[in-house]
């Protein structure tokens, strides 16, 4: 066994995402970070699409910001979005982590996603690092439900098997439920093995997604002609998994009821699909607002809306998944509306009475949230309030950071 890797208290972040997209900035480096101040040394290995590499002045500014907490950051080009490339690009990885594990005397391998975790299983294979398994949910699952592969199909099989061989290999496996940890632990290859498995789920750094104060508030609402609007929130991306038609739909049953409703929509892309969805449904253009905002602004359009919406298909996979929408909602002191069958979302939003869970998508169903919404808005302080502990409760960075420093915690003991 190659003992002088495994006794150092140094990680290799490896993920598929670039460190300089919104996933990343808001649900990796923040960990890092923590991690590197609790004494771990950490390496960060990234995928880069071209126009993040073409951000000169954003790549620098992130390298100094991550000196500054002694991470290293080594990025390789994310190629395309096909089968091929990403065989080439694990193939690469694999050989570029080799590298930077003998070089760095790296000992804790720290996967995030199936693809980075696929490099993580040939490095502890032959290198016998620690390796953490950072699932965030079941690929093979996903591209079922997103139409991407078949179910049972070859391609779905020969995944299912990779899935076996990272988890039984992983001396840590992480996962955003407490479902999804149900559902590993009872499939038939580990029930009755000793399996470590910790449940993170996304996180919001409670600092910088709070309450903002009432006259900056007023500033946005003002500039934004919002000031005597009821803002019903949604912010993110529109893709394969995001209900925007059922979303609108709430919004126009909300404004039914409250007639001065306007939807406040935060994303950076697919704003022609977002404009073109409205307009199928009719609604006025007076009635919405499409903005793109960078990361550190969110927090404040957050603090403006009365409530946030987040609704997403319920399939299988889903089950694994905790919407970062709602952490973020939550630390600033709003209430979100999001359907069932997503997380452990509802459990949490419903046992802590921060939110309303909508368990079909129909007008009958629309009212009654929008009726138990406008009950828990007129509570005013006391549900901003209980918004803020639920966030700071089961979603607070600290809390994620504290999360993983037990998990190695665990692997440094056992060296």
């Amino acid at each position: 066994m190659n003992n002088w890797a495994i006794k150092q208290p140094h990680s290799l972040f490896i993920t598929y995402n670039g460190a300089l997209e919104p996933l990343i900035q808001s649900q990796g480096i923040p960990y890092l970070r923590g991690l590197a101040e609790k004494g771990i040394k950490v390496s960060l290995l990234s995928y880069e699409k071209r126009e993040y590499r073409r951000q000169k002045q954003e790549i620098t500014r992130l390298e100094a910001e991550l000196s500054r907490y002694g991470m290293k950051w080594y990025r390789l080009p994310y190629l395309a979005a096909s089968p091929v490339a990403a065989i080439v690009s694990i193939v690469w990885g694999i050989f570029y982590s080799f590298y930077l594990v003998l070089t760095r005397r790296i000992g804790i391998v720290h996967a995030r996603g199936y693809y980075p975790a696929t490099m993580g299983f040939v490095l502890k294979l032959i290198l016998r690092v620690r390796f953490i398994f950072d699932m965030r949910g079941f690929l093979a699952d996903e591209y079922v439900d997103g139409n991407i592969i078949r179910e049972n199909g070859i391609i779905f099989k020969l995944m299912k098997m990779m899935e076996k061989r990272l988890i039984l290999s992983a001396d840590e496996v992480v996962v955003l439920t407490e479902k999804a940890a149900e559902i590993v632990r009872d499939l038939p290859y580990v029930r009755g093995r000793k399996l470590s498995i910790t449940v993170i789920p996304c996180c919001a750094d409670l600092n910088k997604f709070r309450l903002i104060p009432a006259e900056r508030r007023g500033e946005l609402l003002k500039e934004y002609r919002l000031e005597d609007r009821f803002i019903l929130l949604y912010a993110g991306s529109i893709g394969t998994w995001y209900k925007l038609g059922e979303m609108i739909d709430f919004f126009l049953a909300l404004k039914q009821r409250v007639p001065k409703a306007h939807f406040l929509l935060l994303s950076n892309s697919e704003h022609n699909q977002i404009f073109e969805a409205m307009a199928g449904r009719h609604v006025n253009q007076e009635d919405f607002t499409i903005m793109k905002v960078p990361l550190d602004k969110v927090a404040d359009f957050t603090s403006i809306a009365h409530s946030g919406v987040c609704l997403i298909k319920p399939t299988f996979s889903k089950k694994a998944s905790s919407p970062t929408k709602v952490a973020e909602c939550l630390a600033c002191g709003r209430p979100i509306v999001i359907n069932s069958g997503i997380g452990d979302s509802e459990q949490i939003i419903d046992g802590n009475r921060v939110g309303v869970v909508l368990n079909s998508f129909d007008q009958k169903a629309y009212n009654r949230a929008i009726g138990e919404l406008l009950e828990l808005i007129g509570e005013g302080d006391k549900l901003s309030k209980r918004c803020r502990e639920t966030a700071k409760n089961s979603f607070s960075l600290n809390y994620g950071v504290g999360k993983y420093w037990e998990v190695y915690g665990r692997l440094l003991r056992s060296l």
